[in-house]
């Protein structure tokens, strides 16, 4: 799955940039719970290798966050 950011998405703790408006990145389904199997969050990676929590899939915590910063795009 391809992202488009569609504002730049800014890290509360560093002020650093974490994903940059209009580039796009590779996101996948995945999951950090004990039981690996169980997907249930949206991660994306971005220019410095970092992987990043975008999307709850289990409940709508991160709704607003992912509809302000970023747009699915099909390729």
């Amino acid at each position: 799955m391809k992202l488009l950011c569609t504002k730049d998405v800014v890290m509360e703790e560093t002020g650093q940039i974490a994903f940059f408006k209009g580039n796009y990145y590779a996101a996948v389904v995945g999951s950090v719970h004990e039981f690996f199997y169980e997907p249930y969050a949206l991660i994306a990676r971005n220019e410095f290798g970092d992987d990043h929590i975008v999307k709850d899939l289990e409940d709508d915590r991160l709704d607003d966050f992912f509809k302000l910063h970023f747009m699915e795009v099909l390729f």
